[in-house]
């Protein structure tokens, strides 16, 4: 099984709202990195906001990291005025195991191995995934529990802060 932003995304773009940014568009691009890369590294509010939407730039969806570790950002963006108030967000509601169980065969399998790649990829990805999971690497599986607790948390949170 697979966490399924590959087939949102490709839901998205049947439905007319594509292109759809997604992590395998961004591995095509080495250049596009740059821009997230920015964002991450940007303090100020507005500045880091309007990074995330210049790295969306000619995109008319969004699914997967970078962009979701960017979520507070993109609120923040539509809440100032920067996107329009029109601007839709979906959540999935997949739990938090089912999850786990999809992410440890694809984008989490990395973090099985004893050391993580010292490649550019990897060292970009455990950036973003601490703006997720607070930590740039998980033991897995002997931490399991760790990610399914950031998941759920990560759910409960963006529920809490967008509106409905």
């Amino acid at each position: 099984s697979r966490t399924g932003t590959g087939s949102l995304c490709d839901a998205l773009e049947v439905l007319g709202l594509g292109p759809c940014h997604h992590l395998r568009r961004l591995l095509r691009s080495e250049s596009s990195w740059q821009l997230w890369e920015e964002a991450q590294e940007e303090t100020n509010r507005t500045r880091r906001a309007e990074l995330v939407l210049a790295a969306l730039k000619g995109y008319a969806s969004a699914a997967d990291v970078p962009t979701a570790s960017f979520w507070q950002d993109l609120l923040y963006a539509q809440a100032i005025g920067l996107l329009p108030a029109s601007t839709l967000f979906i959540l999935p509601t997949k739990s938090a195991s089912a999850w786990y169980d999809s992410s440890e065969a694809t984008v989490l399998a990395g973090w099985k191995k004893p050391q993580m790649g010292s490649s550019e990829h990897s060292r970009r990805m455990a950036k973003l995934w601490s703006l997720l999971f607070g930590r740039q690497r998980l033991q897995l599986p002997q931490e399991r529990r760790i990610a399914i607790a950031a998941y759920e948390a990560h759910q409960q949170e963006v529920l809490r802060r967008a509106e409905p």
